[in-house]
């Protein structure tokens, strides 16, 4: 590479290759240049660990390196921090001079803060494989007479259908943007195809966020169901409509992303004053057209839409990742609550007879690169759902329980 003092993290922790071969053998191999540039030598770290300023841009590589170390931790585990000084001294001394005292702090920077970025880092991996690599879900299905749900309200009934729309349309969307993230080798073509990918669904969920609020406000507030229906909604989803009235009541991001990205493309006189800030404009172009990404036109959405300034963009991304998660689960688990709701007032009226209930174990599927979409999530990832379809379950033994 030219360049020694430019040698990188994956110098010390190389990882098997594809085939399963290399690994603990090939200890010290270096990145190629295109590869190696996204990451921060030893030295960067122990600066920035002993307090000194680091920029924006700068953080954002000491993370990919941390995240990188963190994903390849099983196939090289920190074999310079557990070596011995002398076989870190002879192997730093063909490449990095550091003296042992930085070793030590080395150690130090280990001991008291990689790990537990690590531990977390592995937690969000786990997470991935087990979508990745699920085997089974339990799923249960529920059946109820049509003639029962025709005994609601067209009100009531209206809220139900669109309402359940709403919910497959945000639910699908998670999904999707749940697997953009999974990248198993991080290269910069590799993450600026993932984040356009994420961008593009969240675009999409938050629009849908946005409707599905409108729904809520039209249809169950307009309609005065909420007069009938907010003393029998759960406790969870009373908290959920709460947060969702305070969170739509203010200027906020899904809504502004909406109106603006979600479902019709803005001025460009607005965007184009964006590129005048990139000291340059970068795009790919493959061999075939659904491999090109202009990546210049996702940087001058996220300045002018989520970010005031290039410092500043990093935090408006994942803010707004975090205002979609929040709000879609709170529109979930509001909807969740309502149907349970309008269930147990039919159940109630018409006797246990008229719901059943059956549970299946589906094998999920397995998701390679990007032929297979999994439609089917393992149990490990936490869903208002089974909790609330448990809950009801529970709610359905006791009645039947309770009458001849």
């Amino acid at each position: 590479m030219g360049d020694q003092s430019a040698v990188h993290f994956r110098f010390q922790f190389h990882p098997r290759n594809r085939s399963g071969e290399g690994g603990r053998k090939i200890r010290y191999t270096i990145l190629r240049e295109e590869e190696a540039r996204y990451f921060v030598p030893v030295s960067t770290l122990l600066r920035i660990y002993r307090g000194e300023p680091c920029t924006r841009r700068l953080a954002i590589r000491v993370r990919r390196t941390l995240r990188w170390m963190a994903l390849t931790r099983e196939d090289f585990t920190m074999t310079m921090v557990r070596a011995s000084s002398d076989q870190v001294l002879d192997l730093k001394a063909q490449h990095e001079r550091m003296s042992l005292d930085e070793i030590e702090e080395f150690r130090e920077f280990y001991r008291n803060e990689l790990n537990g970025f690590i531990d977390v880092e592995r937690s969000i991996l786990d997470q991935n494989r087990s979508v990745r690599y699920a085997r089974s879900a339990i799923v249960t299905e529920m059946t109820l007479e049509a003639s029962a749900v025709a005994s609601l309200e067209r009100e009531e009934r209206d809220l139900l259908i669109a309402g359940s729309v709403a919910c497959n349309e945000i639910n699908n969307l998670i999904k999707l943007a749940t697997l953009t993230g999974i990248c198993s080798f991080p290269t910069d073509i590799r993450l600026a195809h993932a984040m356009s990918m994420e961008l593009t669904l969240a675009k999409l969920l938050a629009g849908k966020i946005h409707e599905s609020w409108k729904l809520v406000c039209q249809r169950y507030f307009g309609t005065g169901l909420s007069k009938k229906w907010d003393g029998k909604v759960s406790s969870g989803g009373q908290q959920a409509l709460r947060r969702l009235k305070k969170y739509f009541s203010r200027k906020n991001l899904i809504s502004r992303v909406r109106n603006e990205a979600g479902f019709h493309y803005g001025q460009t006189r607005q965007w184009g004053r964006e590129y005048d800030k990139q000291p340059q404009l970068r795009w790919y172009l493959g061999e075939r057209h659904v491999n090109d990404l202009y990546e210049y036109a996702e940087t001058a959405f996220i300045a002018e839409l989520l970010g005031e300034d290039q410092k500043g963009m990093v935090d408006a991304v994942e803010k707004f990742r975090n205002d979609c998660v929040a709000s879609s689960q709170d529109i979930l688990q509001f909807f969740d609550s309502v149907f349970a709701a309008f269930l147990e007032e039919i159940i109630q009226d018409r006797g246990p007879g008229v719901a059943k209930m059956r549970k299946y174990e589906i094998l999920a599927n397995k998701m390679d690169d990007f032929v297979g979409i999994p439609t089917v999530f393992p149990d490990e990832i936490p869903s208002e759902a089974t909790r609330q379809l448990n809950a009801l379950n529970e709610f359905l033994s006791k009645i039947s329980s309770s009458k001849p």
